[in-house]
């Protein structure tokens, strides 16, 4: 027993924390225990880890360390499905979960079932009520690939409404950890709209709640945010009203754009990943419009003149909209009314006046655009306007 406690001291200073995980193998205990064949894997281990303590935690593997590893892995398995008493599957799981994590840098999870794997070797080091760092490491790294499989394909997939609950006990109980646990499940649950948009919504105004209650964080304006993108969200399948000024002073409205489908882009002049997603809109303009595409740009630039300077040097086919002059026509600022203050914003709204989607990216819109007009997906990448957003930005008076 000595030498297996030898074995996991060095197994403790040889590791590392690493960002990805994998599954354990199914454990099922073992009828009739063999201490020699126990005492034979606790020396293989022990030789393994003294020769190749750095692989352990190593941010990378070569060939020959991951059969070694690998190797390690089954012997350690086969000590935890054999071991006599707590103490000994205490320790295998142990090493079991940290060879585990430095194997998965390479075999990332992709199934609930392979989490459920290690959360059993957790289980098994959490009958010692101990709380030490791998049990940690381990459970933020479950939690974590729960979330990032939401965005996966096939049926062995996470609840979502299990996750995000999950996530809510973790950052109560983990304060450090909401910034990352809760903007990580936002992104995701914003692409999980198309499954389930009252999961989307649920998660943006929860999380928006986690914020206002948190002790450590004061981000009003990101609480603000979540709220805003919820209220669009709800919106999807009603009717969408808006009305503007272009520069020239002429009211533009949603009744000018009868039985169009018309895409709202909230921009601004100085807001670069607004201006790189202009060619493909260009694009897609000019191969929809004459079936019936329109393009309502919304520019949020406070200084008219910079508006008017930029159309001056690009000709924008498209009616473009300045938020401040509708502002001084008594008017109410379209991205105000729809609580946009991340550029760009993209809704796009169907035939019927009814809004089809909302804070998607380019792609996202070129597959809806291919759907509405029937026609298949273009072959070349287009640019992803999101998830790259940017609030307005702050001006710092010089001293």
């Amino acid at each position: 027993m000595r030498l297996f406690q030898n074995t996991i001291g060095l197994v403790i200073l040889g590791f590392l924390p690493v960002t990805l995980l994998c599954a354990a193998e199914q454990i099922q205990p073992a009828a009739a225990p063999d201490p020699a064949e126990i005492e034979t894997l606790v020396a293989s281990l022990s030789d393994f880890v003294k020769r190749t303590p750095p692989i352990l935690g190593s941010a990378r593997l070569n060939g020959e360390q991951r059969q070694a590893l690998q190797t390690a892995i089954e012997q350690g398995t086969r000590l935890l499905e054999k071991a006599s008493n707590l103490e000994q599957k205490y320790w295998a799981a142990e090493f079991l979960i940290k060879a585990r994590l430095t194997h998965a840098m390479t075999d990332p999870p992709v199934s609930l079932t392979e989490l459920q794997k290690l959360e059993k070797l957790v289980a098994i080091m959490e009958l010692k009520s101990e709380k030490v760092e791998i049990l940690q490491i381990a459970n933020y790294q479950i939690l974590k690939h729960s979330i990032l499989l939401l965005t996966k394909q096939g049926n062995d997939l996470p609840n979502p409404y299990h996750v995000k609950d999950s996530v809510k006990r973790y950052v109560t109980e983990n304060p450090g950890t909401l910034d990352f646990f809760a903007k990580l499940l936002v992104d995701v649950s914003i692409q999980y709209i198309a499954q389930d948009r009252q999961f989307t919504i649920e998660t943006l105004k929860e999380v928006a709640e986690l914020y206002r209650d948190s002790e450590f964080l004061d981000d009003r304006a990101y609480i603000n945010r979540l709220l805003e993108k919820s209220k669009r969200f709800e919106m999807i399948g009603n009717s969408v009203a808006f009305s503007g000024v272009d520069l020239a002073g002429e009211v533009i409205s949603s009744i000018d754009f009868k039985d169009k489908v018309v895409l709202i882009d909230f921009w601004a002049t100085w807001c670069a990943p607004c201006i790189v997603a202009l060619p493909d809109l260009k694009r897609l303009y000019e191969t929809y419009n004459k079936q019936g595409f329109e393009i309502v740009g919304v520019c949020v630039d406070k200084n008219k003149d910079d508006l008017t300077k930029f159309l001056e040097s690009r000709k924008l086919p498209w009616k473009i909209l300045s938020d401040t002059a509708t502002e001084e026509k008594g008017g109410t600022r379209l991205a105000k009314h729809f609580g946009v203050s991340e550029y760009p914003t993209l809704m796009l709204v169907g035939r019927d006046g009814k809004l089809i989607a909302t804070d998607f990216d380019m792609r996202t819109l070129e597959k809806e655009l291919g759907k509405l007009f029937n026609v298949p997906p273009f072959r070349h990448n287009p640019t992803e306007v999101l998830p790259v957003k940017i609030t307005e930005p702050v001006l710092i008076p010089l001293l």
